[in-house]
């Protein structure tokens, strides 16, 4: 059966278990999270609205991955994020599966990428800097006399950079609802994909 361990950074007290990592499988109808003590919680399919998938880059090209669920019970979503910085077969398998298994009960907008809008925008203002400092730097060129079709080549490759930078961590942080289950793999899957589109 095909489980992973993941860690929770709020710890599982909310669940009922004990410390900060639990080992993680999909039941036949329920996703089963149990402690390092043997304490097992069971969360049946019906009892989730949503779940949400998502991964961060490393510095060096490790991937970060991050499965968020909201229950009945629960106005915050539960966050669990796996150990390991690769994704394994387990967590591939039990995603597919809790997606599958959401989906059929919910709906498909009830299953979502990303990690959130505070990653989002931490990560856009990046872009933002990036285009302000530019516009700075193009404002020295005016003053200084520069050439006006420097000036003009200068700002639209900013924008174009910081453009294009901007779009990709917003694309890949914020929230959006999957219309197609195979939207997911690349949110989950160990092969190496663009993360920008």
């Amino acid at each position: 059966m095909p489980s992973f361990r993941a860690g929770a950074p709020r710890g599982l007290g909310p669940l009922g278990l004990a410390g900060r990592w639990a080992d993680i499988w999909l039941g036949a109808d329920a996703l089963i999270l149990a402690d390092a003590g043997g304490r097992r919680v069971d969360v049946p399919f019906d009892a989730v609205d949503r779940v949400r998938f998502g991964y961060q880059t490393s510095r060096t090209g490790g991937r970060f991955y991050e499965m968020r669920l909201w229950t009945h019970r629960a106005r915050r979503g539960f966050l669990l994020r796996l150990i390991d910085r690769e994704t394994t077969p387990g967590y591939e398998a039990v995603a597919r599966g809790l997606a599958a298994a959401v989906a059929a009960r919910r709906g498909i907008g009830a299953v979502e990428g990303g990690l959130g809008w505070a990653w989002a925008l931490f990560y856009g203002s990046f872009a933002v800097g990036f285009l302000g400092y530019g516009g700075w730097v193009e404002l020295q060129f005016i003053r200084e006399g520069i050439a006006p079709a420097f000036v003009l080549a200068y700002g639209a490759m900013v924008l174009a950079v910081g453009g294009t930078v901007g779009y990709g961590f917003v694309r890949l942080f914020c929230p959006r609802r999957l219309s197609r289950l195979d939207q997911l793999e690349p949110l989950i899957a160990t092969e190496k994909r663009p993360w920008l589109f």
